[in-house]
């Protein structure tokens, strides 16, 4: 766990599995000591849509997808486009998964980082994706 006199903001963490600051991880739980929060795949809801999430439906369906991946990976750690067809096609997709939008590195603070033949989460995408899920659990409507 970090120590909170340690960071200054969530931003300043390094989560293990994801891109931040520019520093990649290769474990695979997001885990802060900000008032003991630990964020792991299964904390993310995947039977609601992201409402709000990310700006446009098709790119809260891509990210449920791709959280309902970690999930059955058990974390959050870095995965090639094969790996996610393949898992999310075991889960029931059907045909490649498209990310619409959701790795476009043009983005100021983007939510998948591409390093080799890897996608890394962003701890922007993963926090996006909790809200949005725990928003839609909280009163919205189901997909």
């Amino acid at each position: 766990m970090l120590k909170k006199d340690k960071i200054n903001n969530i931003g300043d963490a390094v989560m293990p599995g994801v891109v931040t600051s520019g520093a990649i991880q290769e474990i695979g739980v997001v885990e802060t000591d900000l008032d003991q929060l630990v964020i792991r795949p299964n904390s993310i809801p995947v039977d609601v849509h992201y409402f709000d999430g990310f700006g446009n439906v098709e790119m809260e369906r891509s990210a449920r997808w791709v959280i309902r991946f970690c999930r059955a990976r058990g974390h959050f750690g870095p995965f090639t486009y094969d790996e996610l067809n393949e898992g999310c096609q075991a889960d029931g997709h059907l045909g490649d998964v498209w990310l619409n939008g959701l790795d476009d590195q043009r983005r100021q603070e983007p939510y998948l980082v591409k390093r080799g033949d890897k996608l890394h989460l962003t701890l922007n995408f993963i926090t996006r994706c909790l809200l949005a899920g725990l928003r839609t659990c909280a009163g919205r409507k189901e997909d």
